[in-house]
């Protein structure tokens, strides 16, 4: 009897999960089942990953019980081994030590980096899209590319180690692939890198038990791999996840689905030529090529020697503006032709570092920033910071990040100005605008962030749009870094700010520091 009545409960349970995936697939068949083999991989490889660290943590327990522990250190030991499986990105309760645990908790977990423990999210079954039936069969595929390099004596791997693939991508290369292997009985790669040309993207994924984990493909980061080109590929091992650097780029992070420390080979697959394998302990991340380090950002001419009067002659209150500010060139039928030369002969590529001179950005030193928001933009950002690292994390005394909201129809709306700052191991509180400023999709811009007595004060088209105030001395700050989207053209560092703050109160502005002494100006600035 209790047969029959599982038998019917799961036969109603598979007869709505179909009608559910039959009603999501628009009622096509063919994409309803791909999407349940989609569906069914998922939670496979989410089973066998728990499996395996259940495994670990059993050998880890078997280990310490073999070894004489004295009854004052128990308690001691019991630490010892919290750190190692936290150090190892997942968090496991006692309950948790049976093969039957995954079924009642969920406890994948790592560490982000902002000294936060924070749990993997839940399988997300809404993100499996079902594009072709080409697509659905490929990611199951294995790859049976050629092997070009293979070594089995992968040994002592710990944080700071740094593995680089350098080669050259053949004439007819379609993709090929970097495979960390733990060596074991279905052979599980922890990391799969697998550059695809084609489609312009780098997939990232885990294999466990001979299934695919949840693809990973987005970046910040322009793909810029070619064929018959060559290419460097870094990646350095750390606690919390795998850093990968592209060409001497920091591409993105995969965190750790298996314990990196069981990794033991390293296998090269696909149609590449002059394969080179470099191992390091480096203590900084990327390991940057020629054409990857940082630009020298020069001193430019005090503003004051430009200044352009916005003003009238008998008005004693006047406001003045550099001539540099004004200076942005607009994609009108009559310049297009200009915008695109500039655009292309004169745009600088991203992400961009910046080095800046001798004293940092010190009280009174202005950044002028130029450049054009993409046509589709989501964000981007200008970091003021320590150095240009991405491993260990920099200090960051100023994070500017303006975000564009999509409103209905994807029309961009008003843009959310995020500021903060990245010191002592974590970023603080964020500070919020949501105030509607000239950053357009498609529209040029010239940004100025000044260095105050008390904060960094941004200006927009020569128009005060926000401040931040300061939370680590500016005088630390020796890199700029610039990513996201945008077309960057223009980056200049003023020694001098001989002229009174511009901050306008909607179209009224004032120019003295000191709030108690401000003198307004009534009519339209610029």
């Amino acid at each position: 009897m209790s047969a029959l009545f599982f038998y019917v409960s799961s036969s109603f349970y598979d007869l709505y999960e179909f009608t559910t995936a039959f009603v999501r697939c628009g009622y096509n068949v063919e994409r309803s089942l791909c999407y349940l083999k989609h569906k069914k991989r998922l939670q496979l490889f989410r089973y066998y990953c728990r499996l395996y660290w259940i495994n670990k943590c059993k050998e880890i327990y078997r280990y310490r019980e073999q070894k004489p522990v004295r009854k004052f250190s128990e308690q001691k030991s019991n630490i010892n081994l919290r750190k190692i499986m936290q150090r190892s990105s997942i968090d496991f309760d006692e309950s948790d030590m049976i093969e039957e645990g995954f079924e009642c908790t969920d406890s994948f977990g790592m560490d982000d980096g902002d000294g936060n423990f924070e749990t993997f999210p839940e399988l997300d079954f809404e993100n499996i899209d079902v594009h072709s039936l080409d697509e659905c069969t490929s990611v199951l595929s294995d790859g049976k590319e050629e092997l070009v390099y293979y070594n089995p004596r992968l040994i002592r791997l710990h944080e700071g180690v740094s593995l680089t693939v350098n080669g050259i991508t053949k004439p007819y290369c379609e993709r090929f692939s970097i495979n960390l292997v733990i060596e074991n009985s279905s052979r599980d790669i922890a990391l799969h890198i697998n550059p695809r040309l084609p489609q312009g993207y780098i997939v990232r994924n885990s294999k466990v038990h001979g299934i695919w984990g949840d693809e990973e493909k987005t970046s910040p980061l322009p793909f810029n791999l070619k064929r018959d080109r060559k290419f460097s590929i870094q990646v350095l091992f750390t606690e919390v996840c795998y850093m990968i650097s592209v060409n001497g780029y920091h591409f993105c992070k995969f965190s750790h689905r298996l314990p990196y420390r069981d990794v033991g080979t390293l296998e090269v697959k696909g149609d590449i030529d002059d394969i080179r394998v470099e191992r390091m302990e480096v203590r900084n991340y990327p390991d940057r090529l020629p054409q990857t380090k940082p630009a020298a950002i020069k001193l430019g001419l005090p503003l004051k020697s430009i200044y352009q009067d916005n003003f009238d002659e008998g008005d004693g209150d006047a406001i003045k503006v550099p001539r540099q500010w004004r200076r942005i060139t607009m994609p009108t039928r009559v310049t297009l032709a200009l915008v695109r030369d500039k655009s292309e002969e004169s745009e600088i590529p991203l992400p961009f570092y910046g080095k800046l001179p001798k004293g940092g950005f010190t009280l009174g030193r202005v950044l002028k920033i130029e450049g054009r928001t993409k046509l589709l933009p989501h964000s981007f950002y200008v970091n003021l910071q320590s150095g240009c690292d991405v491993w260990p994390h920099p200090t960051v005394a100023f994070h500017l990040n303006p975000r564009f909201a999509k409103q209905h129809g994807g029309i961009v709306g008003r843009t959310t100005l995020v500021r903060n700052a990245w010191m002592e191991g974590s970023w603080g509180m964020e500070d919020r605008s949501d105030i509607d400023t000239e950053f357009r999709p498609g529209k040029a811009f010239s940004m100025c962030i000044v260095s105050t007595q008390t904060s960094f004060q941004i200006y927009l088209n020569h128009r005060f749009i926000t401040e931040f105030k300061y939370r680590v001395g500016p005088d630390m700050i020796d890199t700029v870094y610039i990513q996201g989207d945008i077309k960057l053209w223009d980056v200049m560092l003023a020694n001098e700010l001989s002229f009174e703050a511009i901050k306008p109160a909607r179209k009224i502005a004032f120019v003295n520091t000191s709030p108690s002494e401000r003198k307004y100006d009534r009519r339209v600035i610029g």
